[in-house]
């Protein structure tokens, strides 16, 4: 791995900050429009909502809503640093046997993966000073409502990019 990005994942490893929000993961959350989202997952999660959040994008993917929430930095700390075992556990950055597996399928195909474009996007967004309640919300069959498949407090909204691969 060249210096340059190996400085990059050093420098993401000391400055990404993420929590996994478990007790949200499976709760239910009834709406009858998408218009009224917000106030419904407002109803639904109580305070578990931060009250000076504020909704800035709703994506919908299939049957899937990607949910961010600006709130404030305070619901971060640094025990929510996870190093490089985090930037593996959300994709970003392959195991050892990955990025040897990785590199030998490239020279088969006679490609270079060397950009490291996404990590560079998540360094933006970081160095941006935001804070995010990040949910993932799945439709239910019946079409009522979401069932919250993963829900986080992180630094960047790109968090995901390799996690929820339907994103």
């Amino acid at each position: 791995m060249p210096t340059e990005d190996a400085a990059l994942i050093e420098w993401l490893a000391d400055n990404l900050q993420y929590r996994s929000l478990p007790r949200l993961i499976g709760r239910r959350v009834a709406t009858s429009d998408r218009a009224n989202l917000e106030a419904d997952l407002r109803r639904a999660l109580g305070t578990q909502i931060p009250k000076a959040s504020s909704l800035i994008s709703v994506d919908r993917i299939g049957p899937t809503l990607d949910v961010s929430f600006d709130v404030s930095s305070n619901w971060l700390t640094k025990k929510d640093r996870g190093g490089v075992a985090l930037l593996e556990t959300l994709g970003f950055v392959m195991s050892e046997a990955e990025a040897d597996e990785f590199t030998h399928v490239a020279q088969l195909l006679g490609d270079n993966f060397e950009e490291a474009a996404d990590l560079i996007l998540l360094k933006e967004e970081i160095e941006a000073g935001h804070t995010y309640l990040r949910m993932l919300l799945v439709e239910e069959e019946d079409g009522r409502g979401y069932m919250i498949k993963d829900a986080c407090f992180a630094n960047a909204q790109s968090v995901w990019l390799y996690k929820h691969q339907t994103l």
